[in-house]
């Protein structure tokens, strides 16, 4: 997880972005966050404009507002979050900064069927649901 200034140009940063395992970039201004860029926000911005990548400013392709968690929630709370606001990708924040991103997987992962039987899959189905809809 990276977090970008929106103002500056960052184009080979983001073309490095897709070598990496990072899944989403925290978009900022000014020090504040404003919105969260993911692999498939790109691609649907770069798919439908015929100007060049290299001329598009970050924001073009960032979700706003930004949805984030504190560090101070707890698991639940941020499953909870993820599921209302039907996103895979949530920033957590500490202080004003970035401090790590959770993830749908995480989520899956963490809330393992020995853990919570069937957690896993309601947590899965209620988050993937309204995206397949919208298809």
């Amino acid at each position: 997880m990276l977090a970008l200034n929106l103002v500056k140009q960052y184009t080979r940063r983001i073309q490095n972005y897709g070598k990496k395992t990072v899944g989403c970039l925290v978009v900022t201004l000014k020090g504040r966050p404003l919105g969260i860029v993911t692999k498939g926000d790109i691609v649907k911005g770069v798919s439908k404009s015929d100007i060049s990548f290299k001329n598009r400013n970050l924001g073009e392709f960032a979700t706003r507002p930004l949805i984030y968690a504190s560090s101070r929630q707890t698991v639940e709370e941020v499953a909870d979050l993820m599921i209302k606001n039907k996103i895979r990708k949530l920033p957590v924040f500490q202080q004003g900064k970035v401090v790590g991103i959770v993830t749908a997987t995480d989520l899956a992962m963490f809330l393992s069927p020995t853990r919570r039987p069937g957690l896993t899959e309601s947590i899965l189905h209620a988050i993937t649901r309204e995206k397949s809809r919208k298809k």
